[in-house]
């Protein structure tokens, strides 16, 4: 439907909703501006930041903290690169170990507590992979000898690590013969000593931890192949890593999910992945209002029919910050949005990152009002920008009460799909939802939905595998109101 041919409803839904979109995305370009980006590190072979579970950029005020890994000769080594002064300027690049290691992915991760900066990293030296930690006092000025942390005969990768105000939290993987596991180990005396360590996720084919600390609680998800494709899980200990409560599926669909990072703050949980349910990568997000106890639905933050993947968030407070790469300008540029209502509703995408090279693994920071980004640039480059408002509160979404908008029911995508396609809609206020599928003879073939929804953006699947080939109406009503689309299902 087009906003000329519409109903006199559904044109001035059609013409608010881009107002809205309007008015929000002026309001972006005044209040958030990003600044000339920095470029950090030029590899002599390559350079990487981590995958989605670490954590390569951590910001404690005006001192912004960064690592990445770098290789010469086919040899990969952990390095660090500091500002004293918000990330205007930089000193030198500091080199945290020789060159040793052959597989530079998912092998560095940073942590911030107080003065103290912890950095770990998958380390070949002796031999097999283990785990190095190497830790300065001195917010980054001077640096202590790097020691292993996990026990001898273990081929450790992957890990990851987060800070409490007492605790030093590491989640590793364990390779074995036959599959891998997970394994999490504790320091309370600021990385001197740690614990023996305990089997945090079953043998099987599982991939790596990301991991949140809002003390006594850990936040960790992963993305598991153990179920026949790969799931998004949860777990989390209410104790300080002492005990672990079952893990949680927040996931259950046949296409591929994975890519998973967590934040958290207060009671707030978000969880965000890429995933292929429709064809391409889309970024989906789920969230806990209740510090994990109970999950919401998860759906994704856009649908578009570029492939978008690597997704890293950032959290203060209400306010919520989303980035990811996104291929519409092919090779890949990084894109960007925001939540400031917990991730009940978010405001519009904004392409900040152009590049024409490939662009990969971004990392996202808060302190103050203002916002860092780091990342990948042609897996040889390591690039840094930040957003000195980007942080601040005021920012319109969709649900904001400054603008309101009709019901809508966008329509899906794909579409024409066979198997799997996804609907958003939006409520202007907390209302009781019914979504229904009718075919074109009028009778009702399927209930999508029929319950209680606050206001906001949500979204919908829809299973055509049942259906054979033909077009559908799907109607919403809410309130009194009513909005439909045409989809259609093709077998073919």
């Amino acid at each position: 439907m087009s906003i000329a041919t519409g109903t006199h409803k559904e044109r001035r839904s059609a013409w608010c909703l881009l107002v809205l979109l309007f008015l929000s995305a002026t309001h972006h370009q005044l209040s958030a501006q990003w600044q000339d980006e920095s470029l950090l590190f030029t590899a002599t072979d390559s350079a990487k930041t981590g995958y989605t579970h670490n954590r390569n950029i951590a910001v404690e005020g005006q001192l912004v903290h960064t690592v990445w890994m770098d290789s010469e000769n086919g040899k990969w080594r952990p390095s660090y690169r500091r500002s004293t002064d918000g990330g205007n300027t930089w000193e030198n690049v500091v080199h945290l170990a020789d060159p040793n290691t052959r597989c530079p992915q998912y092998h560095v991760s940073l942590a911030v507590q107080q003065s103290a900066v912890y950095v770990v990293w998958s380390d070949e030296r002796s031999g097999n992979s283990k785990i190095y930690l190497r830790r300065s006092t001195d917010a980054g000025e001077s640096w202590k000898a790097d020691r292993c942390i996990t026990p001898a005969g273990l081929n450790c990768t992957s890990p990851g690590i987060t800070c409490g105000a007492s605790s030093i939290h590491v989640i590793y993987k364990e390779k074995l013969s036959y599959a891998s596991q997970a394994r999490y180990i504790r320091s309370t005396d600021g990385g001197e000593h740690w614990t023996e360590g305990t089997t945090f996720a079953e043998a099987g084919f599982m991939e790596v931890v990301a991991m949140a600390v809002v003390e006594p609680v850990i936040h960790t998800c992963w993305y598991d192949h153990n179920y026949g494709n790969s799931e998004i899980i949860y777990r989390r200990s209410t104790d300080d890593g002492e005990t672990w409560e079952n893990k949680v599926r927040l996931t259950e669909d046949p296409g591929v999910q994975n890519g998973c990072t967590v934040v958290a703050s207060g009671e707030d949980v978000h969880v965000a992945w890429h995933d292929y349910r429709t064809g391409v990568f889309d970024i989906h997000y789920v969230h806990s209002l209740d510090g994990g106890a109970h999950w919401g639905e998860e759906g994704p933050i856009m649908v578009t029919p570029h492939n978008c993947y690597f997704p890293t968030l950032a959290v203060s407070a209400e306010t919520v910050h989303l980035a990811w790469i996104d291929t519409r300008n092919d090779p890949g540029d990084i894109y960007y949005c925001r939540s400031d209502d917990a991730g009940r509703t978010w405001g519009p995408e904004e392409h900040i990152i152009s590049s024409e090279r490939r662009s990969r693994y971004p990392f996202l920071a808060v302190s103050g009002s203002a916002l860092h980004l780091l990342w990948t640039d042609n897996h040889k480059e390591i690039h840094y920008a930040s957003n000195p408002t980007g942080n601040e509160t005021g920012t319109h979404t969709m649900g904001s009460t400054d603008y309101q908008v009709d019901l809508a029911l966008d329509q899906n995508y794909p579409n024409p799909f066979r198997a799997h396609s996804t609907m958003q809609y939006h409520l202007p206020v907390m209302a009781h939802v019914r979504i229904t599928l009718y075919d074109m003879l009028g009778r009702e073939r399927r209930t999508l939905l029929d319950d209680a929804r606050a206001p906001g953006t949500h979204s919908i699947q829809v299973d055509g595998s049942q259906f054979p080939t033909g077009s559908y109406l799907c109607r919403i009503v809410a309130n009194g109101e009513s909005a439909s689309r045409l989809l259609t299902v093709t077998q073919h």
